[in-house]
């Protein structure tokens, strides 16, 4: 499923009980609504994003009509971050060789939404321009141009990165033994602890 090509590539060239020692989840009522989303992160500090004092989050699922819907999906380039306040999330990442953003969202009744927007783009002579917009965006037309150097950037983003929050996992190894087959396009996974308190469900993208 290439919603899971963000754990497969933080975890390429590790062990398989490395693996599955770096890689946890949660249940966690982000937008204290009530009702828990499904968080999967790392376990391991970011190497790509020093400053972030919180774990990179792979996904999010939370409940939408009874089923299940990925809220967030992200990777080194495109990093998810648990902020403060609560309900608050940071994107840290790369959209080109020239654009990069740091975008932090409300996450409220089940729904994202951009609160602020930093980006950085290209002018005609090729140097960094830098942006702030109140939406999800990467147009320099939808934007404010800042007075912003790379140096003010980067040590913006890091400011931003050092609001976040670490979350308390767990690891995918206590889940330990388990069995993996696949059944056509399907994985299937079964441990040996009692099962009568899981619910199985089928995480997709209903979009």
């Amino acid at each position: 499923d290439d919603d899971f090509f963000c754990i497969s590539a933080a975890v390429e060239g590790k062990s398989h009980a490395e693996a599955l020692q770096s890689v946890g989840y949660t249940l966690l009522d982000i937008d204290q609504n009530g009702t828990q989303e499904l968080v999967i992160a790392s376990n391991a500090k970011p190497s790509d994003y020093p400053s972030c004092k919180g774990n990179m989050i792979f996904l999010i699922y939370d409940l939408h009509n009874g089923k299940p819907r990925k809220i967030v999906s992200g990777h080194y380039r495109n990093a998810w971050f648990l902020s403060r306040p609560d309900r608050e999330l940071l994107n840290i990442g790369s959209v080109s060789a020239a654009c990069s953003i740091h975008t932090l969202y409300d996450y409220i009744n089940g729904e994202l939404t951009c609160r602020d927007n930093w980006y950085s783009g290209l002018n005609e002579e090729g140097d960094h321009i830098f942006y702030h917009s109140y939406e999800a965006t990467t147009d320099p037309a939808k934007g404010e141009q800042l007075s912003f150097t790379m140096d003010d950037f980067i040590s913006h983003e890091d400011e931003l990165a050092a609001e976040t929050r670490r979350i308390k996992l767990t690891p995918f190894a206590d889940l330990r033994p388990l069995t993996v087959r696949q059944e056509g396009t399907d994985m299937v996974f079964a441990v040996t602890a009692a099962v009568r308190d899981f619910t199985t469900v089928k995480l997709s993208n209903p979009h």
